[in-house]
């Protein structure tokens, strides 16, 4: 009978453990589907503003600004790693640090610097030998805008001091809730075709566009200048790229937890299947055993 009381009560803390897997499933698919409006409320924004850069960059200061200069002598690198703050998603914080200690390897002969978004990351970072310059954690619960532009003004103040060469982002890339692929962005410098493109794929008006040529591009009059609109433009741009790849993933761990949460509550299904199965066996067994226990003692007595 012991053994039919832990059966049972096995069967009873599975079942509830799946009534959590089964809820934070549901709220992890809620978020999703926020993370993923937020994507797609970013993306207006993003192609406007990659639209007038396109139009007014070129006139202005070309390829000379500090953000858009690529220099040939990559001496150091800060790569920004963005990671979650929590677990309960599979291997999806695990991919991106294995992916970023693959890359940090494959450039050993060029020192590079981390910035670390999210918890997990700082976590892992934090005790390996790496130079980890400063880390950003507990933003997700409030997360806007204004945090990637604080974010972005970090880096970019150290890429236009020159204290690093480089910027690369590794994130994880939404695909679909069952697959995100870690991908390593370059950041810094920024490059004119890549906004030429951006401000082409954006909309249809921007399709159309065609870049003129210098000496039959039109005169625009601006106030207060072209360079500080374009200065703020570039950091604007800047800020939207890093705040896209910061919801990306925050959509991938949204989606890695949801489908890692369905695993959990299909597996506890099988199992309390399996112990249900288990626990009817020994029940069955047990009332065998007492059927013939009764009718050994009955013939006795006959006897």
């Amino acid at each position: 009978m012991a053994n039919l009381k832990d059966i049972k009560h096995r069967i009873k803390s599975v079942a509830g453990t799946q009534q959590i897997t089964r809820a934070m499933k549901m709220v992890a698919a809620a978020k999703l589907r926020r993370s993923q409006d937020a994507l797609f409320k970013l993306r207006p924004f993003s192609d406007g503003v990659a639209t007038l850069l396109a139009r007014f960059l070129p006139q202005s200061i070309g390829d000379e600004h500090p953000l858009l200069v690529t220099r040939e002598d990559i001496r150091s690198r800060l790569m920004v790693v963005i990671t979650g703050d929590k677990g309960l998603c599979g291997a999806f914080n695990q991919n991106i640090l294995r992916y970023t200690e693959t890359a940090l390897a494959e450039c050993a002969g060029c020192p590079t610097e981390l910035v670390t978004i999210g918890r997990k990351g700082f976590v892992y970072f934090r005790k390996a030998e790496v130079n980890l310059r400063t880390h950003f954690e507990d933003i997700y619960d409030s997360l806007s805008f204004i945090t990637a532009i604080n974010i972005a003004r970090a880096v970019e103040k150290a890429f236009v001091e020159g204290e690093v060469d480089e910027v690369l982002v590794a994130y994880s890339h939404f695909v679909s809730p069952i697959e995100q692929r870690v991908t390593v962005l370059p950041l810094l410098p920024l490059r004119l075709e890549n906004i030429h493109k951006a401000a082409a794929a954006g909309s249809r008006a921007a399709r159309d566009i065609e870049i003129p040529a210098k000496e039959e591009r039109e005169v625009y009059l601006f106030e207060p200048d072209v360079i500080s609109l374009c200065n703020d433009l570039l950091s604007r741009y800047l800020a939207g790229e890093l705040f896209r790849a910061i919801l990306e993933n925050v959509a991938s761990e949204h989606g890695a937890r949801m489908t890692a949460m369905d695993a959990a509550t299909g597996n506890a299904s099988d199992l309390i299947d399996r112990l249900t199965l288990e626990y009817n066996r020994a029940r069955q067994a047990s009332i065998t055993t007492e059927i013939i226990e009764v009718a050994s003692g009955a013939e006795a007595i006959k006897e």
